[in-house]
């Protein structure tokens, strides 16, 4: 199945560049890290230390915790104790496959869009990859998904 996160960059001039950038570095650095895990699932044990270190800091935002629990379909404050580790076990504990984040343009307010495979529901992918999208300064998520592959 394939899932789509739809997604807004910021509006503000200054803050749309450095969103795009943060998100082609995320995308890029889960990519590397999903084929490493793909060669040998047994062994993989991750490379945490690869990532920014803006997306630890992103944690403290209890905004971004907010919007990410909206989205989520969560209660308020169940994502209080959500932090980089727990995020890091959910994203490859997730059965998501082939992340691509569109091509679109860096502009501000522009639509893009977050693309991957799942196997099926409920497979835990999703708020993982939101938060990436909300942490990097991404707005107005949204979620779609197709029985195509």
């Amino acid at each position: 199945m394939l899932i789509t996160l739809h997604f807004q960059l910021p509006q503000d001039p200054k803050a749309c560049a450095p969103a795009a950038e943060r998100l082609g570095e995320l995308v890029e650095l889960i990519r590397e890290d999903k084929e490493e895990q793909a060669i040998d699932p047994a062994f993989f044990t991750g490379n945490m230390t690869d990532y920014p270190e803006w997306l630890r800091e992103a944690f403290a935002d209890a905004k971004l915790k907010q919007a990410l629990e909206k989205f989520g379909g969560c209660e308020a404050g169940e994502l209080a104790e959500y932090d980089v580790e727990t995020w890091y076990e959910d994203l490859f504990a997730g059965e998501t496959w082939d992340i691509k984040l569109d091509a679109g343009e860096a502009r501000p307010g522009a639509a893009r869009a977050l693309t991957y495979f799942v196997e099926a529901e409920p497979y835990g992918g999703d708020v993982p990859l939101a938060w990436m999208l909300l942490a990097s300064g991404g707005s107005r998520l949204k979620r779609s998904q197709s029985d195509s592959e």
